[in-house]
């Protein structure tokens, strides 16, 4: 069986998720976290990745390599959709964001 089909990871590990068990993907909770905050400013308040970026590095949440964000970066990581997908309705956003937080 394929690496892929049996859900083991074949290359890099995307932004929101880390290793598991048996080299499977198992979701990073802040990583995701910020997967969400940002869609949510973006859907929401309407800011700029620029804005996105400046909110995120004004809190200190860095990226995966220890550095502040860029505008490239962040949406690079927010518009991938391999690994996850991009919520672009609010009412499935809100809910994705309630079973969230009672994880």
């Amino acid at each position: 069986m394929r690496k892929k089909e049996a859900g083991m990871i074949y290359g890099p590990i995307p932004f929101g998720f880390q290793e598991g068990p048996n080299r499977s993907l198992r979701r990073d909770k802040h990583e995701s976290r910020i997967i969400a905050d940002v869609t949510a400013w973006k859907l929401w308040d309407k800011i700029t990745w620029r804005e996105c970026a400046d909110r995120l590095n004004a809190a200190g949440r860095l990226n995966r390599a220890g550095r502040l964000w860029s505008i490239q970066n962040l949406a690079q990581i927010v518009k991938h959709t391999e690994g996850y997908r991009i919520i672009k309705e609010k009412q499935k956003y809100i809910t994705m964001l309630k079973i969230e937080d009672k994880q």
